[in-house]
């Protein structure tokens, strides 16, 4: 609804999101004699999203911290995990697991996001091959500093174009856990959804970066 007067509304429609038009109106009463035009008015239409019909991230689990012993290899729809004291399988230990998840990722809108990630103990963040979020050197000698831990990082994307996504997490003892949410201007802030994730290929496996070992 654009505007309303004596009662009377003009509504368009059919217009693309994202989008300004300028209206203008000029009165005509009931004998046809028309008025001045008005000053135009600017309307700006709500973006319209773009959704991408994913699945979710390729996840490969390894039975140690430095990503060289796989025994599970699975789609998980997102990233929002909080496995505690146990394990994310049978086939995986509960304590010196980590795990890599790769794809790409959608974004909706044509604006800037930020990326939020919540996790214990250590977690890694590619976006469209920007590292935004680095914690894997985050132990000492008396264990991790400071227990699950919240970071958040910026990154402009285009609405409906797919950038590669990587996320790297390991588990040395204690609680585990692991979540990954978004937001953007017209974005709410969410745990980013399986729609706006595509799995790599399992045969992309072969190519993924064998890690350099953190130390204890």
């Amino acid at each position: 609804v654009i505007g309303s007067t004596c009662g009377l509304t003009f509504q368009d429609t059919g217009r693309s999101g994202g989008a300004t038009y300028q209206y203008a109106v000029r009165p005509v009463d009931w004998h046809g004699n028309a008025g001045p035009i008005t000053a135009s008015i600017a309307v700006t239409t709500a973006a319209t999203p773009a959704f991408g019909g994913g699945t979710g991230l390729l996840g490969t689990y390894y039975a140690d911290v430095e990503h060289s012993s796989p025994v599970l290899s699975r789609t998980d729809d997102k990233i929002d995990f909080t496995w505690g004291t146990g394990s994310p399988d049978p086939v995986v230990p509960a304590d010196q697991f980590s795990v890599q998840w790769r794809g790409d990722l959608m974004p909706r809108y044509s604006e800037t996001y930020t990326f939020t990630a919540t996790f214990d103990d250590n977690l890694r963040v590619w976006v469209d091959g920007r590292l935004l979020i680095d914690t894997w050197n985050g132990w000492n000698s008396s264990g991790l500093i400071g227990g699950a831990r919240t970071y958040a990082a910026d990154i402009a994307l285009m609405a409906g174009v797919r950038v590669p996504i990587r996320i790297d997490y390991l588990e040395r003892t204690g609680s585990a856990e692991a979540h990954l949410w978004w937001e953007s201007l017209s974005e709410s802030r969410a745990i980013v959804p399986s729609s706006q994730f595509f799995p790599a290929a399992a045969t992309d496996l072969a190519q993924i970066d064998v890690l350099t070992p953190v130390a204890s």
